[in-house]
């Protein structure tokens, strides 16, 4: 079986994470593939699109069509799956207007030439639901033999709260900064860790800055004690897939979040991690992690196992494969 992955940059995170992690897979598995950026020029879309006719199926990954760009994809391609991870109908909550009639209209227009729809959690399965009969949820997975907990040494005199991800998200951490300086009052030797490519000042709690690199990722997390997902509430992010969560507890660091969406099914309260609902909340939970050694420990061997069993790429494989294989 021939496979035609088309995205709009091979270096785009979500592209790492939801298909080039499940390539080496696919070569086991004696599937042929190519990757393409999506043509940009008029004068080559053509021949770009004309030659997908050579694939068995056309994997799209996030990228929202508009004409003739659609018209063209339907009519050369045998099978195409559409395969997404946020709420592209709607804007960043961070702008201020979560609606977008243009956003809506291209994201029902690729939804509906697709053959079959992979969506990342089940708010976005029910977003293209209206559109598309045939789609299946497949969370982000994580490379559990790379993601794993190590023996760093951490100074005993410090309690590292961590955070990782991108500016765009750095803000949801800035909203409960109030918190974290609560309970640096309580607890002094906490510190809160972001590895991020931007950073911010708490009031009272310090800050350790560590610029985000790929290759830091898995040691970056494993410095931490617990880490952090806080999230507010609202329909661009309850498109948001976990992934900070899922990093954390497969490296075995126990997790403290905001109980938006698919959060509060990786997230099992008080069983391996917490769900934090209010600031008394964070701040109660954040004195348990802190104080509650066992707790914490518990918390951990927990998190681990979660993620191996649902989130792992040999098990989301296997649930692409049938994807890939189905009628």
């Amino acid at each position: 079986m021939k496979i035609a992955f088309l995205t709009s940059r091979l270096d785009k995170p979500s592209y790492r994470i939801r298909i080039t992690q499940y390539l080496p897979f696919l070569q086991n598995m004696g599937y042929q593939y190519d990757q393409f950026v999506m043509e940009k020029n008029i004068f080559k879309k053509f021949s770009f699109y004309r030659n997908l006719q050579n694939y068995d199926i056309v994997f799209l990954h996030r990228k929202l069509l508009r004409m003739p760009d659609a018209f063209l994809l339907r009519k050369y391609s045998k099978c195409i799956i559409f395969d997404f991870d946020d709420a592209l109908i709607y804007k960043d909550s961070n702008t201020g207007s979560f609606q977008s009639p243009k956003l809506l209209s291209l994201f029902n227009k690729t939804i509906g030439i697709c053959d079959k729809v992979i969506a990342g959690n089940n708010y976005l399965k029910t977003l293209a639901s209206a559109h598309n009969d045939h789609i299946k949820i497949i969370p982000s997975p994580i490379d559990t033999d790379k993601y794993i907990p190590m023996n760093v040494q951490k100074n005993p005199n410090e309690f590292i709260i961590g955070w990782l991800g991108s500016k765009s998200t750095l803000v949801y951490l800035n909203n409960i900064s109030h918190v974290l300086d609560k309970v640096h009052e309580k607890h002094p030797h906490t510190k809160l860790k972001i590895v991020c490519s931007d950073f911010f000042k708490c009031a009272k709690m310090p800050v350790i800055e560590k610029k985000w690199r790929l290759e830091d990722e898995v040691s970056d997390i494993n410095s931490f004690d617990i880490g952090l997902m806080p999230l507010s509430d609202d329909p661009w992010t309850r498109g948001k897939c976990g992934l900070k969560l899922i990093q954390y507890m497969s490296c075995q660091i126990p997790a403290i979040c905001s109980p938006v969406e698919i959060n509060k099914e990786i997230v099992d309260h008080n069983i391996n991690g917490f769900r934090a609902d209010s600031p008394d909340d964070w701040i109660r939970y954040l004195d348990i992690l802190i104080t509650q050694s066992r707790t914490r420990e518990q918390f951990a061997i927990k998190a681990r196992e979660k993620i191996l069993n649902e989130y792992s790429l040999f098990v989301n494989f296997k649930k692409l494969n049938s994807v890939l294989t189905s009628n």
